[in-house]
Order: C-alpha cells, then sequence, then structure tokens
C-alpha cells in the first residue's frame, strides 16, 4: 500500500491514522503499540524509498474470508496462537493460516517465517512453553510474490527482513 500510495508514507511517519485506508488503521495502530514501533516504521520507510525493483509485489488481496485451522480443531490449545493468528490475518495477500506440528526436540530460539513454496509460507511461533510450526497459505502461487510476503511479515512482525 504504501509503494503504491507514497501520498500515505507521511501519515505512517507521522502516526496519522485516519490518513489511512480503514483496513489497514487496527494493524497500525496495535503495530505502533509494539516496543521499538517507531524503528521499525523507521526501517520499513527507509526499505520502501529505495528503488526495489520488483520487491514491491505481493500477492493479490483475498476475495474470500480467512480459514484458521489448528491441529485437533482447538485454537486456544497453546497461549498466544490464536492471537498470533489473528495478526497474520489482518494481512490482505493470506487466504488460510494452519498450525502444523509441535518441535519436538527443543524450543525454537525466535520466531520467524521463511518461504517454502509459491503458494506457501512456514513460521514458528514460540509462546513460554513450546513451538509450534504452521503454514500461511497465500493468494496466489508466485515465487517472488512469496519471498516478499515473507520479507514483509518478518519485517513487520519480527524486526527482520531476510526471508530465510
Amino acid at each position: 500500500m504504501l509503494i503504491k500510495r507514497p501520498e500515505l508514507r507521511n501519515s505512517l511517519a507521522t502516526q496519522d491514522l485516519a490518513a489511512l485506508p480503514k483496513e489497514y488503521q487496527q494493524l497500525v495502530s496495535d503495530l505502533l503499540r509494539q516496543a521499538d514501533s517507531h524503528l521499525v516504521i523507521n526501517q520499513l520507510l527507509e526499505a520502501i524509498n529505495k528503488p526495489a525493483g520488483d520487491q514491491d509485489l505481493l500477492p493479490r488481496p483475498r476475495e474470500t474470508d480467512l480459514v484458521y485451522k489448528y491441529e485437533e480443531g482447538n485454537p486456544y490449545k497453546e497461549i498466544g496462537l490464536n492471537t498470533h493468528f489473528e495478526r497474520l490475518g489482518r494481512f490482505v495477500f493470506i487466504t488460510r493460516l494452519q498450525s502444523y506440528r509441535y518441535l519436538t526436540r527443543n524450543k525454537a530460539s525466535q520466531d520467524r517465517i521463511q518461504y517454502v513454496s509459491p503458494d506457501c509460507l512456514g513460521g514458528i511461533f514460540t509462546n513460554k512453553e513450546k513451538s509450534i510450526y504452521y503454514y500461511i497459505f497465500l493468494t496466489e502461487p508466485n515465487q517472488l510474490k512469496a519471498q516478499n510476503a515473507a520479507r514483509l511479515l518478518n519485517l513487520t512482525l519480527y524486526d527482520k527482513g531476510g526471508g530465510f
């Protein structure tokens, strides 16, 4: 959105949420409440302002409702997983979020998202006790767009720009 509508960049930098499209206001408001949000916003704006070629390509917005699938159908099994999925669901290029399995050997040292296939990303969610691997299904199969989506999610959610 910020690449296609550069006039909104100043609104984000000044935290003028009313100038943003309604569908993004809650997401940006949630992001601004996080620690180091100003640092993340500045990094995002800096990355956007660089000539990026095809880095601005993301999967198209979804046309149907988002689907949540949890192992054993239980969204409240692990503390924080449901909230994490709801946060991810605000990204309009995601069609389905599906928890897959627990990491059995050790708890992951950090949450992250990585490219799996042209229409799927993989993520790791960690709470105080366990780490859970999950899938993020995208609206279209396109390797470049999926890699860009992974970079955007890592930067936005975890303050990491890498796409893994």
